[in-house]
């Protein structure tokens, strides 16, 4: 009989992939989830009823962020994952989350 090899698999990556946080690791009723959330409605930025979307959203930018992303491609790709927001408040929402979220 013939030795068996191994499955052929993609190589381990060192780092995983913090761009997508899991619904589990972020709270929108936790206390700068809710900060965020009341500056972004003070802001006339809409914002859900459950506030997750936002929240997933905040959590996703400060970890582009701290990797050292643009804060202009932010911007730019934000409307994108967040319909209701419009470019121009984009960038409110990559400030506050900048500020109060991260």
């Amino acid at each position: 009989m013939a030795p068996t090899e191994a499955p052929l698999r993609a190589p381990a990556t060192e780092v995983e992939s913090t761009a997508i946080p899991r619904r589990g690791d972020v709270d929108p009723a936790g206390g700068k989830a809710g900060a965020h959330l009341a500056a972004l409605r003070e802001a006339d930025i809409p914002t859900s009823r459950s506030g997750l979307p936002e929240t997933e959203a905040a959590a996703v930018i400060c970890g582009q962020l701290e990797a050292g992303a643009d804060e202009d491609a932010l911007v730019r790709a934000l409307p994108a994952v967040l319909p209701t927001v419009t470019r121009a408040q984009a960038v409110e929402v990559v400030a506050i989350a900048g500020e109060l979220y991260c």
